[in-house]
Parts: structure tokens; C-alpha cells; sequence
């Protein structure tokens, strides 16, 4: 061929074959699988993400990824657990690279299909819609393999740390434990925010409508089958339903944190109590006079020291059902206070 591969009919079907440098060998691939490289290859990848999407679980400055090769191979591929599997594909951790994953077009998939779906996320990313971000195209080779020289392709893509999938595709459906342990305000506000653009636009509807609430409560919405623009106003309304329901789950959740009768504990960072604005501070002590069933501590997440700000008289003989920290991240929390 003019690109200097080779096409062969083997068992009926028609393989191209290619040499490659970077491991010595000869490559083979079907004609709709180098349509699909093809196709991510004429993808504007980059860092690409939404307004307003958050990337605190990342420091792009960190990820280097020139670095990561254009051909990947299982010394850089963990293929003993996928992290999850679609349609057409599958993704897996990245080596050495614990906020990125490789995803992987299936054997069986039309080419079209990727392109599709980043054309979608493409138009969820326009009206504000956070989604996972997607860096870039590589290829990879299987040297497990007795013959390691079946060409697959794929993306390289932010991993959600410690993220629960949700479907919201309509009302009722419960979601996972794991989901609601993960939600938080920030999932409430990102909730909001997806309530706004589907009240905005009321022909909007995504089909198989489904999302990931990370370990630190974003809400990314993923893998759409297709984004209705034109759609009848009821799917629209049965989609913002589902979001309301979810959002009403989550409160259910954690309704034991608004309950003003129940005794509760707060641990905040000394520095955040010593702040030059004292309106946190002020909020928390007028809550504490109304409610005589708060205990407040301050701690000193560098040495382990707690001072009590305020207790109830009888503190000492009174069962905790809440404990809230509130800390300056997560890092800072003292080992023994975690523990605690």
C-alpha cells in the first residue's frame, strides 16, 4: 500500500500488516480496526474538558504526556483488572500514571462508534456539562501473547479517583451505597448546575444518561449513546426527574448531618479557626448556643493537639451519632485524628 503496509486476504478476511520500530516486529490489523486509528488520529484531543470542571484530582503540570509512547504494550498496560468495560471498550490502569487510564476499542466495534461518542461529549462539554477529560491516541500491542502483533486502539484519559457510577436515566432508580457515601455538596452543586442546562434547554436529552461521583464528590457525566437536541419536551422532563430524585436521595443520605437533634462532634484545623475571617467560626459557636448537643474541637493537624472549644455540661455522658472534620484538605488530617 502507498503508507507502506500490506494487505492480505487471510480466512476470508482482509488483514494489513505493518512493521513496527519501536518493538521489532510485525503488526496486523483489520481493515476497520486501522479506519479507527485513522479516525482518533484526526481527533483535536489535547486537555480537553469542560467550563467549570474541576481538576484538583489532577496536577497537569505532573503528567507529563509526551512521555507516554504512542505504541503501549503490557509493560505499561495492566491488563489483570479492568477498571471497566463498555460496548466496544475497555479501560484499564496506566503504569506508573495513577490519574490516567487506557482505553481500549474491543476487537468487534465499528470505528464510527468513538467518534461518535467524542462528538457527544463534545456537545455536553459546550453547554457546561463536566465530563472526564481525554489527552491522547495510542496504539497497543499485546506481548503477552504468543504472537504479540494484534494492533488495538485507544485513548489515553483522566481516571475519576475512587469513582461510583450512577445511572440517571430516570426516577426511581437507588443508587449504590458507594455513590451516596461519595456525595456531597460539591455532587450537590454539580447536580444543580446539570438541572440548570436541562431546565435551559428543553429539548435536551441524553440517551443512557449516566455519570461518576468521585471520592471527592465531583459529578462527571460519561459514555452518552447520543445527544437529542430536537427531543419530544417529555424525555427532557423525565431526564431533569431523574436528577431531582438523585438529588433527593443524596439529602436522605445525609440527613443525619442537618438533624439539629442529634449529637454531634466538630473537629476543625486550627489554622481555619485562627482565620482573619471569622465567618465560618461565627456560624459554627451561634449553632453550637442553639443546639446544646455540639462539642467543639480544635486540632492541630501538625502535632496532634486538641483543644475543646465548647462542650454541653454533660458531654461526658452523651452518645456521638455524627462527627464532621473540617480540615484544609484531606492530606493534612493527622493520622491518630483519622483514627479517632
Amino acid at each position: 500500500n502507498p503508507d507502506g503496509t500490506k494487505t492480505m486476504e487471510v480466512g476470508g478476511k482482509k488483514m494489513i500488516y505493518q512493521w513496527n520500530d519501536d518493538l521489532n516486529i510485525v503488526t496486523q490489523q483489520t481493515e476497520e480496526s486501522k479506519r479507527a486509528g485513522e479516525i482518533l488520529e484526526n481527533l483535536k484531543l489535547g486537555c480537553v474538558s469542560s467550563k467549570d470542571s474541576s481538576d484538583t484530582d489532577i496536577d497537569t503540570n505532573i503528567i507529563d504526556i509526551g512521555s507516554i509512547p504512542d505504541t503501549l504494550t503490557t509493560e505499561q498496560v495492566d491488563l489483570s483488572d479492568a477498571v471497566g468495560s463498555g460496548a466496544f471498550k475497555t479501560a484499564y490502569n496506566l503504569k506508573g500514571q495513577p490519574d490516567l487510564l487506557v482505553v481500549l476499542l474491543k476487537p468487534r466495534y465499528r470505528a464510527t462508534e468513538i467518534k461518535k461518542e467524542i462528538g457527544y461529549l463534545k456537545q455536553l462539554e459546550a453547554l457546561g456539562i463536566k465530563t472526564p477529560r481525554r489527552y491522547k491516541k495510542i496504539t497497543f500491542i499485546d506481548t503477552s501473547m504468543p504472537k504479540p502483533n494484534v494492533k488495538q486502539h485507544g485513548l489515553v484519559v483522566q481516571k475519576i479517583k475512587g469513582a461510583w457510577d450512577i445511572k440517571l436515566r430516570q426516577k426511581g432508580i437507588v443508587p449504590l451505597v458507594g455513590v451516596l457515601d461519595n456525595s456531597n455538596n460539591q455532587t450537590l452543586e454539580d447536580l444543580k448546575r446539570l438541572q440548570k442546562i436541562f431546565s435551559k434547554n428543553s429539548n435536551l436529552c441524553v440517551w443512557d444518561l449516566q455519570g461518576l461521583v468521585a471520592e471527592d464528590g465531583q459529578l462527571y457525566i460519561m459514555d452518552p449513546q447520543y445527544v437529542d437536541m430536537q427531543t419530544n419536551s417529555k424525555h427532557n422532563s423525565a431526564q431533569l426527574d431523574a436528577l431531582q430524585g438523585f438529588e433527593q436521595n443524596i439529602l436522605k443520605h445525609h440527613e443525619r448531618f442537618t438533624d439539629k437533634t442529634l449529637n454531634h462532634i466538630v473537629y476543625i484545623d486550627k489554622e481555619i479557626w485562627g482565620s482573619p475571617d471569622d465567618t465560618l467560626k461565627q456560624k459554627i459557636l451561634n449553632d453550637a448556643k442553639k443546639n446544646n448537643n455540639k462539642v467543639l474541637v480544635v486540632y492541630d493537624s501538625a502535632t496532634g493537639e486538641k483543644n475543646v472549644i465548647r462542650q454541653p455540661r454533660n458531654s461526658q455522658s452523651l452518645e456521638f451519632e455524627t462527627v464532621e472534620v473540617i480540615s484544609r484538605d484531606s492530606v493534612s488530617l493527622s493520622a491518630d485524628l483519622k483514627n479517632e
